[in-house]
């Protein structure tokens, strides 16, 4: 398995168990993850640049569901 594919899966997992726990759409998040990862990678990025996109997209997730809680 080459790492787009492990990257996509890996985030696809994470992201719905994520937004599961947190009481968000899962899917909504684990196709927000995918696209984010395709699209990198379309674009020509790195396995870095691929990792930091996700790592801002839980950012993300982090911050809608801090602003939910208020």
């Amino acid at each position: 398995m080459g790492t787009f594919s492990l990257i996509l899966v890996c985030g696809i997992v994470f992201f719905y168990r994520v937004a599961d726990y947190e009481r968000l759409s899962g899917w909504l998040w684990g196709v927000a993850s995918a696209a984010l990862t395709v699209a990198l990678s379309l674009m020509g990025a790195g396995t870095g640049t691929l990792i930091l996109g996700q790592v801002a997209l839980f950012v993300v997730l982090w911050g809608v569901n801090a602003r939910r809680r208020r």
